[in-house]
């Protein structure tokens, strides 16, 4: 048996009589959802319409995965060079430090594609993007290493000087001062902290979820809802059973459809469902915009294009 006690400042979860948790008491906005909230609730925050929405679990639907994507990899494509200010106009300054970290080789594990990519990507979803900023022993910056925004967190020390709580994939956690982070939030009400567009879409992406699933379950059944097999006597719980298992396997499926249904015995079948000509009404479509060639294209835009777009 599992039961929690709330005490000042601390939440203690028990087990038949045993301790087996203690953590501060912590509030979070379920829109803007923090870390230990996602965790809580196996990292999905359940909609009206019954489907658990998560960052990661909206890019199942197939218009998030593919904004994100061509958003992400637009991004990615641009160069990023550093500049040096002259008196008249600006050149590359290709002697600096940053030049080649942030141009070509962001880490020893990424290229700069990947790294601009995923950055892009992490403030799409949770309209921020952290990186922790590795030094050599110089003091200068070496490398970046993307951080996922669910495993890190804004927090102050007992000074009030921002900190950043990250959490390890060993559950673990570590604190970064300010100047180890690189932060890059999106729209924001506060000018520090992001949004996150699929905390504030959630419903909407839970809809689109919703009706996809609706539609294989649809399709998956023959585009027939369901019928009625009428037989003149009575069958017994096991006769049903295995009638009802010989018209599943025989008829059942979008493959198996339009098949001649054989009853026997003197059995009826009487069709419930909806016609097949109006299955139309499955169609759905989330957020149109003018940019829904880009979507729905084969993925071959120019860079021209996307220096504009962007």
């Amino acid at each position: 048996m599992h039961f929690v006690v709330v005490s000042p400042g601390f939440i203690n979860i028990y087990c038949t009589g045993y301790k087996i948790k203690v953590f501060p008491c912590q509030s979070s906005d379920l829109k803007q959802s923090d870390s230990w909230l996602s965790q809580m609730l196996g990292g999905q925050i359940k909609t009206k319409t019954g489907v658990r929405v998560s960052e990661e679990s909206a890019l199942k639907l197939t218009a998030v995965f593919a904004c994100v994507r061509v958003i992400s990899e637009g991004v990615a494509t641009l160069p990023f060079p550093v500049y040096k200010r002259l008196e008249k106009g600006k050149e590359k300054a290709r002697d600096h430090h940053l030049y080649n970290m942030l141009q070509y080789e962001p880490n020893g594990e990424m290229t700069a594609f990947s790294f601009r990519e995923t950055m892009q990507a992490h403030l799409l979803l949770w309209g921020n993007a952290y990186a922790e900023i590795e030094y050599d022993g110089g003091g200068k910056a070496k490398y970046l290493w993307p951080i996922p925004p669910n495993r890190i967190k804004r927090v102050k020390d007992n000074q009030g000087r921002r900190r950043y709580r990250v959490t390890l994939t060993n559950g673990k956690t570590k604190l970064l001062y300010k100047e180890q982070v690189l932060h890059i939030p999106g729209l924001s009400l506060n000018g520090i902290d992001g949004l996150s567009p699929i905390g504030y879409a959630r419903e909407a992406v839970g809809l689109g979820l919703a009706t996809e699933e609706f539609g294989s379950t649809f399709f998956q059944n023959g585009a027939n809802i369901g019928g009625v097999a009428e037989h003149p006597g009575t069958l017994s719980e096991t006769g049903a059973k295995n009638l009802r298992n010989s018209l599943n396997e025989t008829y059942a499926g979008l493959g198996k459809s339009h098949r001649l249904m054989l009853l026997e015995e003197g059995m009826k079948y009487h069709k419930v469902g909806i016609p097949p000509n109006e299955s139309n009404s499955m169609d759905f479509v989330l957020h149109p915009g003018e940019n829904d060639l880009i979507i729905n294209g084969n993925g071959s835009i120019s860079f021209e294009f996307y220096k504009e777009l962007i």
